[in-house]
């Protein structure tokens, strides 16, 4: 805990306008088809959705880099009273996090497949489709080493970042496992607890300061992901460039 106050000054601001602009802005509702049998999701609330989700993915990118950058390179930023940064290293640590969580939601999403086939005769199949996830994983976790060599201003190479975690792919599958399962876990419950107690009425202002505890408390959770990507990238590539 004791770089928590770096994590709440690199994304006390950004967790602060990201919440105003989940309260101020027009929420999702779904409407209801002629026959009243299925709720739909027009074509604005989906591309309000989309850019909302990016939005937040960029916040994080954002917090990210600070973090990775606090814990290798010292920059705590303590001068600072807030931190509010998107440039090109932001932008790509972006894109490139937003490819790897589509390349592992799809192979996770051949688990499903892999669980129904296991209980009738394919059973093959069904290994064929467990092997989806578990590939996933693998090669995910093998070049996350990437995104801590953007926030340090490093080349992005994929092919450095293969040779250097050679024979570490289970073990960094396994760390980070261990701490984005919790991870998850808290950022799919936490919305419901808050949701709860903005239900009780708070008002406007209540509603924000819900949001933005909400927020700010999936952001120190979510840097616990970020210190261990940065702790392998030390022990794996290059720990004399760091401090």
């Amino acid at each position: 805990f004791g770089g928590v106050d770096t994590i709440l000054r690199l994304s006390w601001l950004a967790a602060l306008l990201l919440s105003m602009l989940q309260i101020f802005s027009n929420p999702i509702a779904p409407t209801v088809n002629e026959d009243g049998t299925e709720l739909m999701i027009g074509g604005s609330d989906l591309v309000y959705f989309i850019l909302m989700a990016f939005l937040a993915l960029a916040v994080q990118a954002m917090i990210a880099i600070g973090w990775h950058r606090a814990l290798l390179l010292g920059e705590t930023h303590a001068d600072r009273r807030f931190f509010l940064r998107f440039g090109k290293s932001e932008l790509v640590y972006t894109f490139v996090a937003l490819a790897m969580l589509i390349f592992f939601a799809m192979g996770l999403g051949m688990l499903p497949a892999a669980m129904d086939m296991a209980g009738g005769a394919s059973f093959i199949l069904a290994i064929f489709f467990l092997a989806g996830p578990i590939l996933a994983t693998l090669v995910v976790s093998r070049v996350s080493l990437v995104l801590v060599m953007i926030a340090l201003g490093q080349p992005a190479d994929l092919k450095e970042c293969w040779e250097a975690t050679k024979g570490n792919g289970a073990r960094l599958a396994s760390l980070y496992l261990m701490v984005g399962v919790p991870m998850a876990f808290l950022q799919f419950l936490f919305p419901v607890l808050l949701a709860r107690v903005a239900s009780l009425g708070l008002g406007l202002i209540g509603d924000v300061v819900i949001s933005f505890i909400g927020t700010l408390v999936l952001m120190i959770v979510f840097c616990l992901l970020i210190s261990a990507i940065s702790l392998a990238y030390r022990e794996l590539m290059n720990p004399k460039a760091v401090n």
